[in-house]
């Protein structure tokens, strides 16, 4: 596992271009964007819902707005990429990962970015029901990799996840980002074979400064301490 110093636009620009990939969690396309621009994917699949949820363990995220702004999300997707999807490079689709996954033959992707409910059950939900929809050499990947005290407060599952997830799998835990952003990101592979090679020379190339953890499946803990008036986070593996 490598952990590098660089940013998740960084990290997605590592992975091979021109392939089918698909993003779990859009809200208003920001990310989608990045995407496009750093991975330059053959074709993009958006998926979210755009409803609100009562769900208590979602109501401290940021983007479970009311449906009256998330129509406005859906809508501002649809006209932000109206030109890459009339060329048939981004596809919409509107639901649950849970109802829309199943439509998708296995090993549909190249790689898989998942960012939508931040809670353990349902990252471990969206991990198991992504993997077999990626290609054998293909990667997962997602953010907010943090079990920091805001990311507790927000009621983030995602390092349990990560972590439960590699146990009942064969997956390879191959690169997380650190340091740059308060929420990193983490890659998964299917397999050392096929891509991992040269994915890993881009990250050890675009990183400015990288440390190897020889663990498949590491104890992460995002700590903070204060020092004086001020605030240090750092990873603890």
């Amino acid at each position: 596992m490598l952990v590098g110093k660089m940013t998740r636009e960084a990290l997605i620009s590592c992975l091979p271009k021109g392939g089918a990939a698909i993003e779990i969690g859009v809200a208003e396309g920001v990310f989608s964007s990045v995407i496009l621009r750093a991975a330059q994917p053959g074709q993009l699949n958006l998926v979210d819902p755009w409803v609100h949820q009562a769900d208590p363990d979602y109501a401290p995220d940021k983007n479970n707005v009311d449906d009256e702004t998330n129509e406005s999300r859906y809508r501002g997707v649809l006209e932000k990429f109206s030109q890459e999807i009339a060329g048939g490079t981004v596809q919409v689709h509107r639901g649950f990962s849970r109802d829309v996954l199943p439509g998708f033959p296995d090993e549909s992707f190249d790689w898989a970015y998942v960012d939508a409910m931040h809670t353990r059950d349902a990252v471990l939900a969206d991990l198991r029901l992504v993997w077999p929809k990626v290609k054998a050499d293909g990667f997962v990947l997602g953010h907010d990799y943090s079990n920091g005290p805001h990311a507790r407060a927000l009621g983030f599952g995602v390092v349990e996840a990560v972590r439960e997830f590699l146990e009942e799998s064969e997956g390879v835990f191959v690169a997380a980002t650190m340091l740059l952003e308060t929420y990193p990101s983490y890659v998964l592979a299917k397999s050392m074979h096929g891509g991992v090679r040269p994915f890993a020379e881009q990250f050890l190339l675009k990183s400015e400064a990288v440390v190897e953890i020889r663990d498949r499946n590491p104890d992460y803990q995002h700590k903070v301490t204060k020092i004086g008036n001020k605030v240090v986070a750092f990873p603890s593996f």
